[in-house]
């Protein structure tokens, strides 16, 4: 049986507008992002989706909570472990700040990701446990259902897709992900195959 993964970063935060370092950190979001997901649920609502999974970040729940409405979905399932990477210290800081405090670090999060360990945060490694033990929760959730819906972040929808690719951490950067990205993963038994990555085809009806 073939089942249809959307992989799903929520809409523009107030932290994605200020342009500090969120983490764990309980943002709402913006007017743009809620325009955004209002875009995106109207591209998932024909797609089938049969369960919703979201971080309980309330970015990301928000954003599920509009696609849910759209889809008539009654249940929103939140997992911890979609939380997005814990930035430790660096939460509520822009980059410039961290880099006055923290220039080996901050290089590390932009050029040696697989590196980067931040002061009372997480590493990619042990992010990347954690995605990857929701990811496995969210499929023995939804027992085998035609399609679920993934609400989550960043930085956790990059490793699980380096995850899924056989790609190193290292690698993370090489899949970037806009506000509503949507990636589109088909499973195959115990296979996966990528059909596409940071889709934005939807926020262009914004445009228009």
């Amino acid at each position: 049986m073939t089942n249809t993964i959307y992989l799903v970063r929520h809409g523009e935060s107030q932290g994605n507008y200020k342009g500090f370092f969120q983490g764990w950190l309980d943002c709402r979001l913006t007017d743009e992002g809620i325009k955004q997901a209002e875009l995106l649920a109207s591209f998932l609502k024909d797609k089938r989706i049969k369960c919703i999974f979201s971080s309980p970040l309330i970015r990301a729940y928000e954003t599920a909570s509009i696609i849910a409405k759209k889809c008539k979905i009654e249940e929103i399932i939140k997992l911890e472990e979609f939380k997005e990477l814990n930035c430790g210290r660096w939460q509520g800081l822009t980059k410039d700040q961290v880099k006055r405090i923290d220039p080996k670090q901050i290089y590390n999060f932009l050029h040696k990701p697989d590196e980067l360990q931040i002061p009372g945060g997480e590493s990619l490694l042990e992010l990347q446990k954690r995605a990857m033990r929701g990811f496995n929760k969210a499929l023995f959730f939804s027992k085998e259902k035609d399609n679920i819906c993934i609400v989550a972040h960043g930085f956790l929808n990059k490793v699980i897709l380096c995850t899924l690719l056989e790609q190193p951490l290292s690698n993370v950067r090489d899949y970037p992900q806009g506000n509503t990205a949507v990636n589109t993963l088909l499973k195959y038994d115990d296979k996966y195959e990528v059909i596409n990555i940071n889709s934005l085809e939807h926020l262009q009806k914004q445009k228009k």
